[in-house]
């Protein structure tokens, strides 16, 4: 923990030297956008969760897991599972990764991993990273390289390796590291690629019950989720956008540190009242206002056992489908800003844990995540939570620049001007169709009438002839006669 908070002290000495003054940050760069979803990976015949990326030369195929805990990018090698017990951990891996069919692999043993406490079972080394941004389904998708990127190729599972996380990583083996010191921002940021080292998460909407397991590699995802490097997406969350500072990890294994004030929860459709968790009969004083780290390595949410006792006997006698929420208060400078996670009775056993021993810090995992959109600006010294808006229709990804907030999407409203000349508009043209179709019905009855008046004419004309030539005939004759 020492190493971790040394490293972290580093890294803000670092950013506060290049993040005095926001002249030096590009804010006309756009940010990259990554899909969260599953997808085929390499060497595999599952799909797997996690972020669109490739390494090496030529590309492979992986999904790694966005990690807020690691700082580097960790992969799993061809054999991370020979002679594992554990018939799944080819489903953990987010794909395997061949040194031997990368062409830009470099070994670099003398590198100090960011990250792992020991460097055995693992090739260190730099590569080419490859970040996909595919917005449509019938485009292919865009690559942003980025080479020399240092990355770990793991041959066996990294159970208890890392060095700066209190929370299970076991479960996930192949992790692009978005800590206080990410290798990937700090690099996408030297090369001109994004305007600041920041990122906006939202990890994906877990399907409940989570795996009894807590393992996160056997997490079913009811909605994809998204990763925009030196930026945020504005149509993924809703207001209001809360910030807090960032802290130096203490007895915890992330920066992102906040108070929790309530653990409310609220019973749909009954009549029984709301319980604050932390304030029940059966929490003590210590309860009442509870650190927490929000992790993207853990599945369930982790409090204190009292916690847990409070949820359970809040929840004892109803029905496993009834409908309960969670909400989740915490302290901000702007005052209290609320987070709610629906769930029922039966999902209770897998959605939040009891931690290990009272001094195992508290852990905001999925669920929170699955519900709250997450933007981080290591410039600023500060991360943002908003609630998140799990389908939504668009993706507006923004650029993050220092000492500005994240804004969320607002769809152009058609003013009212423009409603009533549309409708207008509409009405008008109705009219001329009447009026042309009245026009034509006139017009043709006219010509009409004019025929049938000419036709009278000339038969009239005609009759008139004819009896003028008939008195003329008879005139001669009586003329003859007479001589």
């Amino acid at each position: 923990m020492e190493l971790s908070s040394r490293r972290f002290l580093t890294a803000l000495t670092l950013l506060a030297c290049f993040g005095s003054t926001t002249v030096a940050f590009d804010c006309s760069l756009k940010p990259i956008y990554v899909d969260v979803h599953p997808r085929a990976v390499h060497a595999l015949s599952t799909y797997e969760y996690g972020s669109f990326i490739g390494l090496g030369s030529p590309a492979q195929n992986l999904s790694l897991w966005p990690s807020i805990e690691n700082n580097e990018t960790s992969v799993a090698g061809l054999g991370i599972c020979d002679g594992d017990s554990d018939a799944k951990c080819g489903d953990k891996t987010g794909g395997l990764f061949s040194i031997s069919e990368s062409t830009s692999f470099r070994q670099d043993p003398q590198h100090q991993s960011l990250d792992l406490s020991s460097s055995s079972n693992v090739s260190i080394g730099t590569d080419t990273l490859h970040l996909y941004t595919h917005f449509f389904e019938s485009d292919g998708a865009s690559d942003t390289a980025v080479p020399e990127l240092p990355v770990a190729v793991l041959d066996s599972p990294p159970r208890a390796s890392f060095s700066n996380s209190s929370a299970d990583t076991s479960s996930v083996f192949s992790t692009v590291g978005l800590g206080a010191t990410s290798t990937l921002l700090q690099a996408l940021y030297s090369q001109g690629k994004i305007s600041s080292r920041s990122f906006g998460l939202y990890i994906g909407q877990a399907q409940l019950p989570l795996p009894s397991s807590g393992d996160i590699a056997e997490v079913t995802w009811h909605q994809n989720g998204s990763l925009t490097l030196g930026g945020y997406d504005s149509a993924r969350f809703a207001d209001p956008v809360t910030s807090y500072h960032l802290q130096e990890p203490a007895n915890g294994p992330t920066a992102l540190k906040v108070q929790v004030e309530a653990l409310e929860l609220s019973f749909i459709n009954t009549e029984k009242p709301a319980t604050n968790l932390l304030n029940s009969s059966a929490t003590s004083k210590s309860d009442s206002n509870l650190t927490a780290f929000i992790s993207t390595s853990t599945a369930p949410i982790v409090v204190p056992s009292a916690v847990l006792s409070a949820l359970e006997s809040a929840t004892s006698g109803l029905p496993r489908t009834a409908s309960i929420s969670l909400t989740v208060t915490l302290s901000s400078s702007n005052g209290p800003a609320n987070y709610t996670i629906p769930f029922t009775p039966g999902d209770i056993p897998s959605l939040i844990v009891a931690t290990s021993s009272p001094s195992d810090p508290s852990l905001l995992g999925l669920p929170f995540l699955s519900n709250t959109y997450l933007t981080v600006s290591y410039d600023s010294n500060t991360f943002y939570l908003s609630p998140a808006i799990p389908s939504a229709p668009y993706i507006i990804p923004n650029t993050m620049c220092p000492k500005t907030t994240p804004a969320r999407y607002v769809p152009p409203r058609e003013q009212d001007f423009s409603k009533q000349g549309l409708v207008g508009a509409i009405i008008g043209g109705l009219i001329a169709s009447i009026a042309l179709v009245a026009v034509a019905i006139c017009g043709t009855r006219s010509w009409r009438r004019r025929r049938a008046e000419k036709k009278v004419r000339f038969r009239l004309g005609l009759e008139e002839e004819m009896e003028g030539g008939m008195r003329e005939h008879r005139l001669r004759f009586w003329r003859r006669d007479r001589i």
